[in-house]
């Protein structure tokens, strides 16, 4: 009897916040709509990417980052000093065969 007070309370709890999260959002928004629009802000922020005299970003960063990740892990003794992974052969038709929806089997009646 405890528990499902406490379950229907929860329950009760989380649909008030999640009303909550949807009217704070919607007060977020109206307050960005009311802000006046200034041409020297945006003119300046894009200065600043015209001006930008370092190379060219060719990547996202998601392998420096998954590498960064790697070696505080191996610091922590979280993973083994080499990761081993075989590496998979990756063949077009084979690729294409599993990607394409099987027809169910027919059943005997």
């Amino acid at each position: 009897m405890k528990r499902s007070r406490e379950k229907t309370k929860m329950k009760r709890i989380i649909d008030i916040w999640k009303q909550a999260g949807s009217e704070l959002e919607e007060i977020r928004r109206q307050k960005l709509r009311g802000l006046p629009y200034r041409f020297s802000e945006v003119n300046t922020l894009l200065e600043l990417s015209s001006s930008h005299n370092g190379p060219l970003r060719t990547t996202s960063g998601l392998v420096e980052m998954q590498r960064i990740f790697m070696k505080g892990a191996r610091r922590l003794n979280k993973l083994p000093s080499a990761v081993r992974e075989t590496q998979a052969r990756y063949d077009v038709k084979t690729a294409a065969r599993r990607h394409t929806r099987r027809k169910p089997a027919k059943m005997n009646k």
